[in-house]
């Protein structure tokens, strides 16, 4: 049975690899890259990671990267709009620091168990919003993965106990899963 978190990391990794596989190469800046678990898509590439905990190849600040202006062909932020303190800080950062013609990529998931660590949710609309403030063009979104059916199974413990949902609840959570997106992906241009 899958999880939220689960969902959360195959969908982003999915749009990532299939909405904007073509796009990434070069020189790459994964902003919050944890462990850097969507590199092994790109192995051609050159990935530096930053992160405010000690795991990325610069450890810093998300709201003012140690970095100059125009380094990289493609800045990744995937999964961390929604901690950071100031989003539009972080994502004018992705700009400053992306060349020229160079390629951005978001993820933010829009829906989170209740942890403590999420601080900011968008919808599509803000997101977009916050993209195009912070300069970029060519602003294309995208909206997947249903959480709603294996989230709602997981915490009924539907496989533990080896029981079936029907059609017409399976039928439901397939119309709640379209409905309600667990991920939003937004992909822009630096021009």
């Amino acid at each position: 049975m899958e999880t939220p978190e689960t969902v959360i990391a195959s969908t982003i990794g999915a749009m990532l690899y299939g909405a904007a596989g073509k796009h990434i190469q070069g020189k790459v800046l994964d902003v919050r890259c944890g462990n850097k678990p969507y590199k092994r898509f790109f192995p051609e590439c050159e990935w530096i990671g930053i992160d405010s905990r000690p795991v990325g190849d610069i450890d810093g600040s998300l709201e003012d990267f140690p970095i100059p202006d125009d380094t990289f062909d493609v800045v990744l932020c995937l999964d961390a709009l929604s901690f950071v303190f100031s989003p539009m800080r972080t994502v004018r950062e992705c700009y400053r620091v992306l060349k020229p013609g160079g390629f951005f990529a978001a993820a933010v998931r829009n829906i989170a168990p209740d942890d403590n660590e999420i601080l900011w949710k968008f919808s599509q609309r803000g997101l977009d919003f916050l993209v195009s403030s912070a300069g970029f063009d060519d602003i294309q979104l995208v909206s997947d993965g249903g959480v709603i059916g294996s989230e709602w199974a997981s915490m009924a413990n539907f496989e533990k106990y080896s029981i079936h949902m029907s059609a017409d609840i399976t039928g439901w959570l397939d119309q709640m899963n379209k409905r309600y997106h667990a991920v939003s992906f937004v992909m822009a241009r630096k021009l």
